[in-house]
């Protein structure tokens, strides 16, 4: 639900079992969950592909390290030219159970690195005509 207290967000999710994962808390725009010190969650993404700058996911780190949480990397793509930029390896039998254990268990390792300039140039560019477009 939008505009939702993230505290009820992650009730509900709880009430179904689900893994709970701070994203990019640190992204700052529109808005982001930032300290989740005081969230109930698993683990922390601290490695966003798509941020061009290293300050977003730095911030991350310090704070999954702060708080002794899992951490996990994601390319965030949202095209195919950008999948597979970070991704997280997970030591664990390939059943959603397992996975899930193993992440709140902190059996991660992360691995990437940044989305380069121009491929989130070409996107931001691509955003900017979907919009327009849009407008018509």
């Amino acid at each position: 639900p939008i505009n939702s207290d993230p505290n009820d967000i992650i009730k509900m999710a709880r009430e179904h079992e689900c893994l709970i994962v701070a994203p990019h808390p640190f992204k700052g725009y529109p808005k982001s969950l930032g300290d989740v010190s005081d969230l109930d969650v698993d683990a922390i993404e601290v490695l966003n592909s798509r941020f061009i700058l290293g300050k977003f996911n730095e911030r991350a780190v310090k704070m999954a390290e702060t708080l002794g949480l899992p951490m996990l990397g994601n390319s965030d793509a949202h095209f195919v030219g950008m999948v597979g930029r970070a991704y997280t390896e997970i030591d664990a039998e390939p059943s959603v159970e397992a996975i899930f254990k193993a992440i709140r268990d902190g059996k991660t390792v992360v691995h990437g690195t940044r989305t380069p300039l121009g491929i989130k140039f070409y996107q931001s560019c691509l955003g900017v005509k979907r919009r327009m477009l849009n407008l018509i």
